[in-house]
């Protein structure tokens, strides 16, 4: 009983200096501050049972769960709202998804054999179920067997890359006071990005479900990602259930609260993503609603207190690390780097010259909290690699959001679509 109330009372001064610190923040710099985010995940490893003093042990840890679950569901939930943004037909929700894939794939292949060479002792899996046959890739070239973990990882860590973040972007754009062609264009360009993302990182996971099944269940990728959408789907819709004719303040927090807790519950029992899960019911919501703007609008407030309390979570969650595991985030942020800077001459061109510019990379800076986000939906189910992400995920999402408001202004500066700041009249 006394762990039970050890553990209640250190939830809700968790949750309440969450609220108060990110609404202060918001209220006075129009953002919840990195900083905020970054003293929580220190708090986090600090009573971690693990990296810090062990002021919650394991056991009082392990309550955290469904409420870790809830917050990676509200968080796909979210970015399900944003598909809005993408529009297939526009040109610039294309050049969008041409950037974005050949990140995707040109930093697959980089880290790809990154992984073999930093971490050669992560063990392999005999194959890939697809349809009803087992295939190995990559294995006869460089005698590796089947669909092997370094796959896994790097094809998780490349769909990060890919993640350029449309809240940051409207922030600053507000920040700056910018407007203008390019302006106006940012959040529709780089919304494919979080889209591409995580549908490829929910497809990667059915995968390794429909792997690690295969003995009892039989079922197949395709088979596991079309139930799984299928049950996001069926959510999305019932959100309407919950709210009725009435898309109230109080009663969208309540519809959502409830919808996202059944579908991150059935993720936790079907072993799937919960974030995976919730993005596709909350993107059946965008798609089907009128009110969808609306909804979003409402829920947008609550991104502040729910980063703040990830974060807490992903130091909470980290476990002592070696120099290998430390040297990943940085050669993720390479490797990111890297590809900002390269591919945008190739894949923006099909944007209309006038609104084609010179190292328009820096459009994609911004890490969103998603980074960590998966980090922690490996975490809580217990997969090889949940460590590796996670760490990968804090270091990147803090070193771009630093360099993403430094430079980003400097962009919008050289394009003249930011107001300058009044010299000092002397």
């Amino acid at each position: 009983m006394e762990k039970i109330n050890g553990t209640t009372v250190t939830l809700l001064a968790l949750l309440i200096s969450s609220f108060v610190i990110s609404n202060f923040l918001q209220k006075k710099l129009g953002k919840t501050s990195i900083w905020a985010g970054i003293v929580f995940l220190i708090i986090g490893a600090f009573v971690s049972p693990t990296m810090g003093v062990g002021l919650l042990d394991a056991e009082q840890f392990s309550a955290f769960t469904p409420l870790i679950s809830l917050l990676i569901g509200l968080f796909g939930f979210l970015f399900g709202l944003e598909i809005t943004h993408f529009k297939l037909k526009d040109d610039v929700s294309l050049s969008g998804i041409y950037f974005h894939g050949s990140l995707f794939l040109a930093s697959s292949v980089l880290f790809f054999y990154t992984c073999i060479l930093m971490f050669p002792g992560l063990s392999s899996l005999n194959g890939i179920v697809i349809g009803r046959e087992k295939i190995n890739i990559f294995g006869h070239a460089l005698k590796f067997t089947g669909f092997d973990i370094h796959l896994w990882l790097a094809l998780t860590l490349a769909s990060m890359t890919s993640i350029s973040s449309v809240s940051s972007i409207k922030s600053a754009l507000i920040k700056n006071e910018s407007s203008g062609p390019i302006s106006s264009i940012m959040p529709n360009l780089t919304a494919p990005g979080e889209l591409l993302s995580i549908i490829i990182f929910g497809t990667i996971f059915a995968a390794a479900r429909a792997v690690g099944s295969a003995s009892t269940l039989g079922w197949t990728i395709t088979e596991w990602t079309v139930m799984v959408t299928g049950i996001g789907v069926f959510l999305g819709l019932l959100f309407w259930l919950f709210v009725g004719r009435d898309y109230s303040q109080i009663n969208t927090y309540l519809a959502t609260i409830a919808v996202v807790t059944l579908a991150s519950g059935i993720a936790v029992a079907v072993g799937v993503s919960p974030l995976f899960l919730n993005f596709i019911c909350g993107a059946t919501l965008a798609l089907t609603s009128k009110q969808a703007e609306k909804i979003s609008t409402i829920l947008n407030s609550l991104r502040g207190p729910l980063t703040v309390l990830i974060l807490f979570f992903a130091g909470a969650s980290l476990k002592p690390f070696n120099l290998a595991e430390l040297a990943l985030p940085i050669v993720y942020i390479g490797i990111r780097i890297f590809g900002l800077i390269t591919l945008p001459k190739f894949t923006l061109r099909s944007l209309p010259a006038t609104l084609f510019v010179p190292r328009s990379g820096r459009i994609f800076l911004f890490q969103d909290i998603l980074i960590v986000v998966m980090g922690m939906d490996l975490i809580i189910r217990g997969h090889q690699i949940s460590q590796l992400i996670l760490i990968t995920g804090i270091v990147a999402f803090v070193v771009f959001e630093i360099i993403g408001n430094i430079y980003f202004r400097k962009f919008l500066l050289d394009i003249s679509e930011a107001k300058p700041v009044n010299p000092a009249i002397n």
